[in-house]
């Protein structure tokens, strides 16, 4: 009886040990050398507390044979994907799987199944409108360029936003290959536009420079979400924290290894910074608000 009660006391043990063990997790970045890809993996790393399995595909000698051979040689129960490259990795390889996503522009474009949780890139519409509000005040009509196809979700979060901080807005509706320069003209009844994260409306780096220039003519401030613009003459950048949204992904992770998501979650990213081009304010004659100076990260001059 006694040798049965110990068998049976490391039998349970041994269960309970295997038990807690956590799933064969895979991270896949699409190129661990960028910036907000690094400090998305390291950030979720930490929150996780274990080492998964990684695969950098920034490393130029991978091939797609060898890429393939990875995934199917490892078969995680779960993968992380940073970035649009490992996401359709992964998509294309082991769809079967549950994926989390993060750092992926418009993410709503990119094919998915009911198993596929994530973080999205863009701030949500209504954050964006009220900080607006907060940090330039005397703004009331808003301008905002953007195509159906992508953006649509983007946009009835700034019509229901709008009601509340009382922006006016004006709808500006692109097409796939329409010359979105020629939009930015004087006829336009605007105090401010929006650039989104929209594949239509920033095509190409040329693009967006045409964008910027005839903004600039017009004297018309631009807000977007691309520290990028500010080089170009942007008003004022809202970006997303990195860290922040890899900390979420290893949330969704945990949930789905502990079997308590029962649905597939899109979450917006929890944190974010503001950068403000204090010279082009001075130079629109545009005041930002004493209050909302603590809520930008920095200024540029």
């Amino acid at each position: 009886m006694k040798y049965l009660l110990l068998w049976c006391i490391g039998f349970f043990l041994s269960f309970a040990s295997l038990a807690a063990k956590p799933h064969k997790l895979l991270v896949v970045n699409s190129n661990y050398a960028i910036e907000k890809y690094q400090q998305a993996q390291d950030a979720f790393i930490q929150q996780l507390g274990y080492q998964p399995l990684i695969l950098n595909l920034g490393e130029e000698q991978l091939t797609f044979h060898q890429i393939k051979e990875y995934f199917y040689r490892h078969y995680p129960d779960a993968i992380y994907a940073i970035g649009t490259k490992a996401y359709l990795a992964s998509y294309r390889f082991v769809p079967e799987k549950d994926i989390v996503y993060s750092s992926i522009v418009n993410w709503r474009r990119l094919p998915r199944t009911d198993k596929y949780s994530g973080v999205a890139n863009e701030l949500h519409g209504g954050y964006q409108l009220v900080l607006l509000k907060r940090t330039i005040p005397d703004v009331e009509k808003l301008g905002v360029i953007y195509s159906p196809k992508y953006n649509m979700h983007q946009l009835a979060q700034y019509r229901e936003a709008a009601k509340l901080t009382e922006h006016q807005l004006h709808e500006i509706q692109v097409e796939a290959g329409q010359d979105v320069s020629r939009i930015i003209k004087p006829s336009l009844d605007i105090d401010l536009l929006i650039l989104l994260s929209d594949p239509v409306v920033m095509k190409n780096h040329s693009q967006v420079l045409q964008l910027m220039t005839a903004a600039d003519k017009m004297a018309l401030p631009v807000v977007g979400f691309f520290p990028a613009l500010l080089e170009h003459g942007a008003l004022m950048v809202m970006v997303v924290d990195n860290p922040t949204i890899g900390r979420q992904a290893a949330q969704l992770v945990q949930q789905i290894q502990d079997n308590t998501l029962l649905t597939p979650k899109n979450e917006f990213p929890a944190g974010s910074h503001v950068l403000l081009n204090q010279q082009k304010a001075k130079k629109l004659g545009i005041t930002i608000a004493p209050a909302a100076l603590d809520d930008i990260s920095q200024m540029v001059e």
